[in-house]
């Protein structure tokens, strides 16, 4: 049900930065990422949290403060990392240069802040029965995730365990099993991600980070930012602290790629319409529109749809 929420929530955020052609085909190129399609499904606590952080975005974009930093404490109430969207709408804020909005800014900051203390001790309680400080919370999630040293296993365990640094993560697609627990003999390897999609992962990254820099693109920088704040940071961060990673890191990402897979295909799809009747225009359209096919069914032939049947 979240998985399906942060679609729907991603389409509009895409037609806020980039119109309605780019939402629909950013969304579409979601549904059909393998990546995000896996991991909606499985009991862990990242689509939550990706979905409470885009519904964020969405209420930054829509200039409803509170509601952005109130679900952007849920999006860190759900996964410590789902805070790090605020760095996501602070810099956009800043590029934007709407020195007006210091104030709602400063009201988003202080309304996450607010609701984040507040829920955290109720959570608690409702699931240990007992009150506990959220600084305190904070501070021993804290120690403790910075404790998990990838270093301290051997190569055999971090692989078993599916650790990995996070240059890893977009050079190989690597594969993820799918089981009852460790201990399980009917473990199902899947690929990672849609093969069309982990080939553009660096041309789309690329190709947003021009249209940032070159041409101040809204959707680009906004996109640029969800990048590197929910992917790229975990580059140094292992760096300094020897944190043992995991390949679902870059799952908050997802969204950016798909985002600037769409604005590039859309770009070539406007090509083809400037250029005259002939050859080179059923060239271009029939390339875009061969690409979505293959991607769709390059998802349905990998993806875990029919493995359990």
């Amino acid at each position: 049900m979240f998985g399906i929420a942060s679609v729907v929530v991603f389409y509009f955020i895409c037609r806020k930065l980039g119109g309605k052609g780019t939402a629909l085909l950013s969304a579409f190129l979601l549904v059909f990422e393998n990546f995000y399609f896996i991991y909606s499904g499985l009991a862990m606590l990242d689509v939550f949290s990706i979905a409470f952080m885009l519904c964020s975005f969405l209420f930054f974009l829509d200039e409803r403060y509170i509601l952005s930093g109130a679900t952007l404490a849920a999006a860190g109430l759900c996964k410590l990392p789902g805070l790090f969207g605020i760095l996501v709408i602070l810099g956009y804020w800043a590029w934007d240069r709407k020195r007006a909005d210091f104030r709602k800014v400063g009201l988003l900051v202080f309304s996450s802040v607010l609701v984040f203390l507040l829920l955290m001790p109720i959570m608690d309680f409702v699931a240990t029965d007992q009150w506990f400080s959220p600084v305190s919370r904070v501070h021993d999630m804290l120690v403790r995730a910075g404790s998990l040293k990838y270093s301290q296993f051997p190569p055999e365990v971090r692989a078993a365990m599916g650790m990995s640094y996070p240059w890893d993560w977009i050079l190989h697609t690597g594969g993820e099993w799918l089981g009852s627990g460790w201990a399980s003999d009917a473990r199902v390897v899947c690929l990672k991600y849609t093969p069309m999609f982990f080939v553009l992962i660096v041309p789309s990254v690329l190709y947003m980070a021009y249209e940032a820099i070159a041409k101040r693109k809204r959707w680009a920088v906004f996109g640029l930012l969800w990048f590197g704040a929910t992917y790229v940071l975990w580059i140094p961060i292992e760096l300094v602290t020897d944190r043992a990673m995991y390949a679902f890191y870059f799952l908050p990402a997802v969204g950016a790629v798909c985002m600037a897979m769409a604005c590039g295909i859309q770009r070539i799809w406007q090509m083809s319409n400037r250029t005259k009747e002939g050859a080179m225009r059923r060239l271009l359209r029939g390339l875009v529109l061969s690409c979505l096919v293959l991607y769709a069914g390059s998802f349905l032939l990998y993806s875990t749809l029919f493995i359990f049947v």
